[in-house]
């Protein structure tokens, strides 16, 4: 049996750990440096970015094993991960409305 995954230990060490992959491949720092953590089913850490550029470039095969190494080497072990890219926010949401409201904002998407 597979011990649970501690989230708060890899938050901890993120910086250590994208830092590592960042010197075995440089090309990975901002995809990287944007990415929000979170525990996904079964064990797996999910790395959360806000492009879908971002998401191609980590899902590489040799970016895979340079994340993968980064983990090894900076926890002691293999960690499981994927890849999703944030949801939007939604223009309707009630949230985002009154926070543009008391703002004077305006929502301006660039689709």
């Amino acid at each position: 049996r597979v011990a649970p995954l501690d989230l708060s230990r890899v938050s901890r060490e993120w910086r250590a750990i994208a830092d590592h992959a960042r010197h075995l491949n440089a090309s990975l720092g901002v995809a990287l440096s944007t990415t929000e953590l979170k525990l996904g089913e079964e064990n797996t850490v999910i790395m959360e970015v806000k492009y879908p550029f971002h998401k191609d470039r980590l899902e590489k095969a040799e970016n895979r094993l340079t994340i993968d190494s980064a983990f090894a080497t900076i926890l002691g072990f293999r960690v499981p991960w994927v890849v999703r890219v944030a949801p939007r926010p939604e223009a309707d949401s009630p949230l985002l409305s009154q926070a543009l409201e008391a703002l004077g904002g305006k929502l301006v998407t660039n689709e």
